[in-house]
């Protein structure tokens, strides 16, 4: 499945309210939209065929979620280093 929307909290941005499990969200975030979002939102086209936020193909060419070449795909996409 395609990511429509990604997300991430910006490095190193921390959150005064730590949780007690030492867990912060970030001040900022950043995001993508699948650049076909609009005309599935309004039902011109099946998920299937919403090209992912990310890499831009539909299906998602995007490494497996988690992985550090997902990741480096995802800081770039923010052109974060």
């Amino acid at each position: 499945m395609p990511v429509v929307f990604g997300f991430r909290t910006v490095k190193g941005v921390r959150n005064p309210n730590t949780t007690k499990e030492g867990i912060t969200m970030g001040k900022k975030i950043s995001g993508h939209i699948s650049p076909d979002f609009d005309r599935y939102a309004a039902g011109e086209i099946p998920l299937e065929n919403v090209r992912c936020a990310l890499c831009h193909k539909s299906p998602c060419e995007c490494p497996e979620f988690g992985t550090p070449e997902y990741f480096t795909m995802l800081d770039n996409a923010h052109k974060r280093k």
